[in-house]
């Protein structure tokens, strides 16, 4: 089965993405301070509802 358009257009920012948030833990690391770790949860948040949304799609679209 493929990926309906909507699914699709999730799917290819899984990987921007995981480099975002790699760079996000990378600076937290490098210089913690509560302004990283804010933009860091953030991030994760965003992340999180990205990919229950694409799980959402891609269940609609019968790919359990």
């Amino acid at each position: 089965m493929s990926l309906n358009t909507a699914a699709e257009h999730l799917r290819v920012q899984l990987p921007d993405m995981g480099d975002g948030l790699a760079g996000a833990f990378v600076t937290l690391y490098n210089g913690p301070d509560a302004a990283a770790c804010e933009m860091l949860a953030i991030r994760l948040q965003g992340a999180a509802r990205h990919v229950m949304h694409l799980g959402e799609l891609l269940r609609q679209d019968g790919h359990e």
